[in-house]
């Protein structure tokens, strides 16, 4: 008696990797994040399109966020208020590379919410990214 295989279907490739994703949530997590990387035009847009498609979901996400990163809203917040009322001034240049425009402070340390660095964007990614980049 032959053994006949099913067919290889949408649905079950669809399962397969489900599946797979369940059982290497590392790799997956890896994968997503070179993806992001290499894609960040289609990524930044993905996200636009997923928050416009659910809009309650990404209200209950920016809760969630605000909720867990209370630390980081309060020095966002003393850093803004002393640039407006204070007179702290932004200096021209990031301070890491001394090449573009700073428009980024990065705190080391949130219990000291004015002893910030001044970055530019590339910069600021690269030293939340690599944690033994110095700014």
């Amino acid at each position: 008696m032959t053994h006949i295989t099913p067919a290889w279907t949408k649905e079950k490739e669809a399962e397969y990797q489900r599946e797979w994703r369940l059982r290497n949530p590392e790799k997956q997590k890896e994968y997503r994040r070179r993806w992001r990387e290499r894609n960040a035009n289609k990524a930044r847009l993905s996200k636009i399109e997923w928050r416009k498609k659910y809009p309650e979901k990404a209200i209950e996400s920016g809760r969630a966020w605000r909720a867990g990163n209370k630390e980081k809203i309060r020095a966002q917040h003393v850093v803004n208020h002393a640039i407006e009322r204070s007179g702290l001034v932004k200096p021209g240049l990031c301070q890491r590379c001394g090449d573009k425009p700073s428009a980024v402070a990065h705190h080391p340390d949130y219990n000291r919410p004015l002893d910030v660095a001044w970055l530019c964007r590339p910069c600021h990614i690269l030293v939340h990214a690599l944690p033994e980049v110095t700014p």
